[in-house]
């Protein structure tokens, strides 16, 4: 998003760079990660590493096996179905790699960097905007031609979305999520779910949980998760793949690099998933959340309606929104 265009000036004024960088304080919107910062188990583990730092001698545990094992009990899904990798976008390029070979199918408004990485691999990409007249829902109409793209000369090897939209923060409700894996499935084609932002809402998280439920039906189903932003722990990359069947995750683990999760990484994940773990089963209610996940959930509402009642003050227009910690404000005023 940019502010409105100021009047043009003869010439440009010289930028002050030690000031810029000296102002505090200063709020990077490009990054989308918990405000709360480091989750508090982390935070005791990242000590209790620097106390005993010989673990560090050792090389990292290449398949990850205890966090997939936390990682399978969180979402309850069998730990032959978890890939770890060093984040979501790491496993993304990964499984682009691995099962796109010719073209793979955009929903969009989407990440630039989604385009960037099926390039990079060689593969066209096809993109499928879902329409701010709608409020990014996902219709009939959307349906229609995402059916005509995946079925383009049977050239269409995968598609890419994100829950919640990433840029959007739309949730797409469990039904168009299940109908868009059940399409993708029909024609044999790997549907990529990127649900990286799922946690900061109950709705997209309800949702993620859904199709997870569901996931053995859909053999070419992979979801893609991250541990940095929700635990306010992107310094260390820690990511997973949740696949719809072993055969489809091992095939995956053979295009991740060797040692791809670090030591520190595997052992703040680890600590955070076993106190996550350990809260929600002292709760043990029926949808019941850990403080963390209320606690971020409350201040992502405050702060993004806060965000939105600003923007809308200033004249622009802000779409979508409601289902992660960002909005999507189009470069427009109203007039």
């Amino acid at each position: 998003m940019q502010p409105p265009a100021a009047a043009p000036q003869s010439a440009a004024a010289p930028v002050d760079r030690a000031a810029v960088a000296s102002a505090q304080p200063c709020i990077d919107f490009s990054v989308a990660v918990n405000p709360l910062g480091l989750h508090p188990a982390a935070k005791e583990a990242l000590l209790q590493l620097a106390a005993e730092p010989c673990v560090l001698e050792r090389y990292p545990d290449a398949r990850a096996e205890k966090l997939s094992s936390l990682l399978s009990c969180y979402w309850q899904l069998s730990p032959a179905c978890v890939v770890c990798g060093a984040g979501a976008s790491d496993l993304l390029c990964e499984a682009v790699r691995a099962f796109a070979k010719k073209r793979v199918v955009i929903v969009g408004p989407a990440s630039a960097a989604w385009q960037s990485i099926c390039e990079k691999n060689g593969c066209q990409t096809d993109a499928l905007p879902l329409s701010m007249r709608t409020g990014f829902s996902f219709t009939a109409r959307e349906e229609q031609s995402l059916s005509w793209l995946l079925g383009t000369a049977g050239s269409t090897d995968m598609l890419l979305l994100a829950l919640p939209g990433n840029l959007t923060g739309v949730i797409l409700g469990t039904d168009v999520l299940l109908r868009i894996a059940a399409l993708c499935e029909a024609r044999g084609i790997y549907a990529i779910f990127d649900a990286s932002y799922a946690q900061f809402s109950a709705q997209a998280e309800e949702a993620l949980r859904a199709v997870l439920a569901r996931l053995s039906q859909f053999p070419h189903l992979i979801v893609l998760n991250t541990l940095s932003t929700f635990y306010g722990m992107p310094g260390l990359r820690a990511g997973y793949a949740l696949c719809g069947s072993e055969a489809v995750c091992a095939h995956l683990c053979e295009f991740r690099r060797a040692w791809a999760v670090s030591t520190p990484a595997l052992v703040l994940s680890e600590a955070v998933l076993r106190a996550e773990l350990s809260e929600l089963e002292a709760r043990a209610q029926e949808g019941s959340v850990t403080d963390w996940t209320e606690r971020t959930r409350k201040l992502v509402v405050e702060e993004r309606q806060y965000l939105a009642t600003a923007f809308s003050a200033l004249g622009y227009t802000v779409a979508g929104g409601g289902g992660a910690c960002f909005e999507l404000t189009p470069n427009f005023r109203t007039v």
